[in-house]
């Protein structure tokens, strides 16, 4: 749904659009430089992973795929969309490059390495230095922030996260679920 702003008092939000999701479990939405919607289906089990729906969103999307429940989205500088895989046999952070946006697209990586089995990567985002901060909700083994070092060293297959961020109250909780970077 959208809202038009500017909020400036308490009251009953009316959308002024509403985009029908039939089927799809909507779970993440960024937008790309162009305007264009990106939402994340949680219920894919690897064809129509993301949605991705043009200005003024009133046409039927299209669909990237091969991803399972991916979790938020989020891109960076250079116009890259990221996501997750969360399959019951384990986690991955992927990436579609910025000219493979296209219908029926695949991730052009898939980074599994360094996240325990039990990870659901629920929300990303970036440091203004270029870091990727990416929230696990899996379970009390494997809650915290796993941070990509993605300002130094290219993303790929192979990039583990160089730290984890973690507490008693995460690890109590099982997850780390939402993230924001001032």
């Amino acid at each position: 749904m959208e809202y038009s702003g500017p909020f400036t008092k308490s009251g009953t939000l009316s959308p002024v659009q509403t985009i029908d999701g039939g089927g799809y479990q909507p779970y993440g939405i960024a937008f790309d430089k162009s305007a264009n919607l990106y939402i994340s289906i949680f219920n894919s089990t690897g064809t129509n992973s993301i949605a991705v729906a043009a200005p003024p969103y009133t046409s039927g999307p299209y669909f990237l795929d091969g991803l399972t429940s991916p979790g938020s989205l989020t891109f960076d500088a250079a116009g890259n969309l990221y996501s997750s895989s969360n399959e019951s046999s384990g986690a991955a952070v992927v990436r579609y490059d910025a000219n493979n946006l296209k219908k029926g697209a695949k991730p052009s990586i898939v980074d599994p390495v360094g996240l325990p089995s039990s990870s659901y990567m629920s929300a990303f985002a970036f440091t203004s230095t270029g870091d990727l901060y990416v929230a696990n909700c899996g379970n009390s083994g494997s809650a915290g922030i796993d941070v990509y070092p993605t300002s130094r060293k290219q993303f790929s297959a192979k990039l583990k996260p160089s730290l984890l961020y973690t507490n008693a109250d995460i690890q109590g909780a099982g997850c780390a679920w939402g993230i924001a970077i001032h």
